[in-house]
């Protein structure tokens, strides 16, 4: 008998008098215990009657937190796959299943998550128990996270790719399931949104993240703050001393399981080991964000350049959320390829990315997308390989926008640095402005060039 998830945690996972019922005489095979029970700790044999002559307990480690722990190594490579930028927190959001988990007991938590943090500096994945996707099915939970994916939710599948999201996390925001405990194992911050309490063993590892991890405030406080100060005050080493409760034989899991398989079943060992290894690239699913609420502020330096501060939201909807500070110029900014129409007639800004595939040149383009939607006042194209924007304004004119080659900002925001200029009125005196996104600091070259006559 193996463990299902961390070890022992909820009280179903004991049996409730200590004893592991065993099979009949006449099934029972000689010589060998009538049942192996496997635990990954040997605190966990206080579960379970010590004088069961029938029952032998195995002490052998985890098989996945020794995989999870070798495969630290590649987490560059796990975020790289998942789309995570350099300079961007990964949050992911994980549910396990029943009536107390999380995705039953805070739906929209994930949504009002996407609404609230900032989509230069977070991204979001979500895992979801497999009872989930077998009881739902795979189009039900697409369907209801249809607008969450828009706004660009990482989706991971209900097999492996959950270990190396884990392993690729900043902060893993859960409930009282098996992936939120093995992220703490591995030294990730823990943000508990549903926990619960009743169901656990009182004395378990498990319930004792409840101790040690801070709880989500719905309402009381902005949720961005909370993910923010859950990451920045987290104290890895209380965490830790929990997985030591629960894992030991760190590394040997998978040689101690196979030797007592091939000693129960008579026959010799195999000459290679079983090794442990790293898990693979994660293939997750994903959708470009086709609309952003933008809120970019302007400032004007002492040496009389100007300074451009953007934080931007995805958005599905005209009606968006989202931040910003009380000077900064709220305006949507919308991809030509975005399917709800609606956005693109309430959009200031309209943009195509070079990258996309064929288009008409630009000043026809741009002609017409203007022409066409009468509230837009900037459409232009971006390349994200040069890190460059090329807009044209309403009234004809074109502005070429330039990052320094190693800036780590996506070059869209140009497009809203032209678009705030633009109402200051300063795109003819502008040669060069201080682009901010989140951490992210860059220096921006402005040119203008055509006329107002197009």
């Amino acid at each position: 008998m193996l463990p299902h998830g961390a070890g022992p945690g909820k009280a179903v996972a004991a049996p409730p008098d200590g004893r592991v019922p065993t099979p009949a005489a006449q099934f029972r095979k000689r010589d060998v215990p009538a049942v192996t029970v496997v635990i990954p700790h040997e605190n966990q044999a206080r579960y379970f009657v010590p004088d069961a002559t029938d029952v032998e307990l195995l002490v052998a480690g985890d098989p996945v937190m020794d995989r999870l722990r070798a495969s630290e190594r590649f987490r560059e490579n796990y975020r790289h796959a998942m789309g995570v930028a350099d300079g961007q927190r990964l949050v992911v959001v994980s549910s396990t299943w029943g009536a107390t988990s999380l995705i039953s007991t805070q739906p929209e938590l994930v949504l009002q998550l996407l609404a609230e943090l900032p989509f230069d500096e977070y991204r979001l994945a979500a895992i979801l128990h497999p009872n989930i996707w077998i009881g739902h099915g795979a189009w039900q939970i697409r369907t209801w996270l249809r607008r969450a994916l828009e706004a660009g939710l990482i989706l991971v599948p209900p097999r492996d790719a959950w270990r190396p999201a884990v392993v690729a996390s900043d902060l893993v925001v859960t409930d009282h399931g098996s992936v939120g405990f093995y992220g703490a194992a591995l030294g990730r911050p823990i943000l508990l949104a549903s926990f619960a309490d009743d169901e656990l063993l009182a004395d378990s590892p498990i319930a004792g993240l409840a101790e040690t991890s801070p709880r989500l405030q719905s309402g009381r406080r902005s949720l961005r703050a909370q993910i923010a100060a859950a990451i920045d005050d987290f104290d890895p080493e209380a965490n830790l001393v929990l997985a030591d409760l629960l894992f030991s034989r760190p590394g040997q899991s998978l040689q101690i399981t196979q030797e007592a398989i091939y000693r129960l079943i008579e026959l010799p060992l195999p000459k290679t080991q079983a090794r442990v290894l790293a898990v693979g690239v994660p293939a997750v699913e994903s959708m470009p964000v086709m609309a952003h609420m933008a809120y970019t502020e302007s400032v004007a330096n002492v040496d009389g350049s100007w300074s451009f501060l953007t934080e931007r939201y995805p958005v599905t909807t005209p009606a968006a959320r989202g931040g910003g500070g009380g000077r900064a110029v709220r305006h949507l900014v919308v991809d030509q390829s975005a399917p709800d129409a609606l956005l693109s007639q309430s959009a200031a800004v309209i943009l195509r990315r070079e990258s996309d595939g064929e288009w008409p040149p630009l000043r026809q383009w741009s002609a017409r997308q203007l022409d066409e939607y009468p509230g837009c006042r900037v459409a232009g194209s971006i390349d994200t390989e040069q890190n460059t924007a090329d807009v044209r304004l309403r009234d004809g004119r074109m502005v070429h926008l330039a990052l320094n080659p190693d800036a780590l900002v996506d070059p869209a925001v140009l497009a809203s640095v032209a678009y705030v200029a633009t109402l200051l009125e300063l795109v003819d005196d502008l040669r060069k402005a201080t682009v901010r996104v989140g951490s992210q600091i860059a220096t921006a070259s402005v040119r203008t060039y055509g006329s107002s006559a197009g």
